[in-house]
């Protein structure tokens, strides 16, 4: 008898949240635990620093943004 919810066979689809959301993470770039918002296609922008953590399933990417006065 084979188990329909087999994990290995039918993993779980990559956390998507919804646009506008604010959640309490950690950033690694400016150190503290701040409040990153969801902006489209499902990218984390911290709210101190500034920093887009794209959430790829298995792949941790930080962009630096360019500062707003150059």
């Amino acid at each position: 008898m084979e188990q329909k919810n087999d994990p290995i066979k039918n993993p779980a689809p990559p956390k998507r949240y919804r646009r506008g959301t604010k959640l309490k993470r950690f950033c690694k770039v400016c150190q503290t635990k701040s409040i990153f918002n969801v902006t489209g296609d499902n990218e984390l922008v911290c709210s101190v620093c500034g920093v887009k953590k794209t959430k790829e399933p298995g792949e941790k990417t930080y962009k630096r943004q360019k500062p707003l006065n150059t």
